[in-house]
């Protein structure tokens, strides 16, 4: 049996192309989630920026099988003192494709998919985490 070594570098190179073909770059939109009014009940017409939904095709809603990733920033949780507030900004992964790549990668895509999140959408990643 033959013992195959592989460079990390190489290994991040892979999972980033792998990540490329898995998502078109140019296909993917986002939106806003949405804020509470003075009653604390979400409001359809107050737009939270501290939480982004990434989907592909037009937008179906928050719930449409279409969103691939929620956002959150640190702001997002300013008046919690969760480790979620220590955590952000989290890029949720959704369920089936963070599964996928645990499944694929172990927990050694996190870190380029990172990069590739930054790359793509000009945004900061501290933690992923799923859906």
């Amino acid at each position: 049996m033959m013992k195959y070594i592989i460079k990390e570098s190489k290994l991040n190179n892979f999972i980033t192309e792998y990540i490329d073909g898995l998502y078109d770059v140019d296909d993917i939109d986002w939106d806003y989630g949405r804020g509470a009014d003075d009653d604390g009940f979400e409001d359809r017409d107050i737009e939270n920026e501290d939480f982004l939904f990434f989907y592909t095709g037009d937008w179906e809603g928050e719930d449409g099988d279409n969103v691939i990733f929620n956002y959150f920033s640190k702001e997002y949780y300013s008046n919690d003192s969760s480790p979620f507030k220590d955590n952000a900004p989290i890029l949720a992964i959704k369920d089936g494709d963070y599964d996928r790549f645990n499944t694929m990668f172990n927990d050694f895509w996190k870190e380029p998919m990172k990069q590739w999140f930054e790359k793509n959408f000009n945004l900061p990643v501290n933690t992923i985490s799923n859906d």
